[in-house]
């Protein structure tokens, strides 16, 4: 299983060994990006790894209604009829008996080999019967994800990186030896980290939103009257900025890595764009059997006076109205979860703690569960996607709301980075903080959950606040 090791190059270890195939088609980098929150130990380690996708044998995209599956080893394309039977599939086909018997430190490794990707917003239409109204410009999958045998695994606590083959075929582990051995090769030739990205990345055109102040407004009071109507308790409501660029999409990922240390970040190339994300929400993790979802609900910006900062936590913890919020999505994802769960499996362990990132302040609880050995990890996704945090409550009814309110379709924002790892373990994260390319445009979405008692005002300038660390910095490069 294990083919060979590398140097390792402290928390910009990611940098390195991702920089020679940021370019590359369907190349993945789920990334923990240094992250040092307040509280690390209640993430319960999400800055130890970081895992490097290259070279899939088999990819399935979906796009425009129409699903398929690129074997890569046989050069053949051959459609599917349900995207998440096909993920299932590759489960049944790759994990064989052995995987049982596997020795306890492989068994704990995030991923060992498996199936990686994003997971569109708007995947959610082939789940729910959602109706068609908001604009879609952008051609981008609402699925893309591969096959992963030659994962390359960077531990932070161990100080170690390894190169993993799963099925023993060294085909592809000994080309992205050579690759990643030829890299290091030419950085140790090189004076300066600088050298990671060379290609600069710049926005030719100032920011654009989708929702002037004006029409936010108006639809902050649709919003309220449809709370107020009795046809949902919460919506999240979201605007889109976009602006042309030109450079190296992987070099503006590099930058914004460095200012937001976010452990759910991750980098991929899908061949018609990129996708990145600095996101601090995990979606829904399963190790063997074991299931948990640590949905975020209630934000306040971070401050640099320390007294101010720490007012703002105050105020964050002790807001009835947050709490309540956070409260209706913990129900949620209970319900979510038990779709799926063995009975009376379904527990919160925590409610309302208090994290803090680099641009904000959240609460984020934590919701647990168990599943049974003949449940798929697919299965349990499929049961609870799109994440309730980000769609409001009750779900199909926010879901139909958005689609009637927001201008265009979400796309990557608010779906989902996930892996299925043949080991028994799985991570996703919530596509917030995320931004999509394609064709030279860069977008990237900010939003939050509306209830009957919030302000118009506050809502709107908490949008600004969650992309504070990436929309001037990204400007300013």
């Amino acid at each position: 299983m294990r083919f060979c090791s590398f140097d390792y190059f402290g928390a910009n270890s990611a940098e390195v060994y991702f920089s020679p195939f940021a370019e590359s088609p369907f190349a993945l980098l789920l990334d923990s990006a240094g992250s040092s929150q307040a509280n690390p130990n209640k993430l319960n380690d999400n800055s130890r790894y970081d895992i490097i996708l290259i070279s899939p044998v088999k990819v399935l995209i979906s796009e425009d209604d129409k699903h398929w599956v690129k074997d890569f080893q046989s050069n053949e394309t051959i459609s599917v009829d349900d995207c998440f039977a096909q993920l299932t599939a590759w489960l049944d086909e790759y994990r064989t008996e052995s995987d049982s018997t596997t020795e306890d430190d492989i068994k704990a490794l995030p991923f060992t080999g498996g199936i990686a990707g994003a997971f569109a917003y708007d995947l959610g239409r082939q789940i729910e019967n959602i109706p068609d109204k908001a604009k879609n410009e952008l051609h981008v999958p609402d699925l893309v994800a591969g096959i992963y045998l030659s994962p390359l695994i960077i531990d932070h606590l161990n100080k170690t990186v390894t190169l993993y083959n799963y099925d023993n075929t060294e085909t592809i582990a000994n080309s992205l030896k050579q690759t990643i051995t030829n890299s290091i090769q030419k950085r140790r030739q090189e004076e300066s980290d600088s050298s990671v990205c060379h290609s600069k990345f710049k926005i030719t055109q100032q920011w654009q939103s989708n929702l002037s102040e004006k029409h936010y407004y108006e639809k902050f009071n649709q919003v309220k009257n449809y709370i107020k109507s009795g046809d949902c308790y919460q919506i999240n409501l979201a605007q889109r900025f976009s602006a042309p660029y030109e450079g190296s999409e992987w070099s503006a990922y590099v930058a914004l890595r460095r200012l937001n240390s976010a452990p759910f970040s991750g980098f991929m190339n899908f061949k018609s764009g990129c996708l990145m994300s600095l996101s601090p929400e995990r979606f829904i993790a399963i190790h063997q059997s074991d299931v948990i979802t640590q949905p975020i609900k209630g934000t306040r910006p971070r401050s640099q006076d320390k007294t101010t900062d720490k007012q703002l936590q105050d105020e964050l913890i002790n807001s009835d109205k947050d709490r309540a919020e956070n409260l209706m999505i913990v129900d949620l994802l209970r319900n979510d979860l038990g779709r799926t769960a063995v009975a009376g499996s379904v527990e919160v362990s925590e409610l309302f703690g208090l994290y803090s990132f680099p641009s904000v302040h959240h609460l984020i609880s934590t919701v647990t569960s168990k599943i049974s050995d003949n449940t798929s990890h697919i299965n349990v996704i499929q049961q609870a996607f799109p994440g309730g945090s980000i769609t409001g409550a009750p779900k199909i009814r926010a879901m139909e709301i958005i689609e009637e309110l927001e201008p265009h379709r979400r796309h990557f924002y608010c779906g989902s980075l996930a892996y299925f790892s043949f080991n028994g373990n799985s991570d996703s994260n919530i596509l917030i903080r995320s931004l999509t390319t394609t064709n030279q445009n860069i977008y990237a979405w900010a939003g939050g959950g509306l209830v009957y008692d919030s302000e118009s005002e506050l809502e709107y300038q908490e949008t600004f606040a969650k992309l504070s660390k990436i929309l001037s910095p990204l400007s300013d490069l």
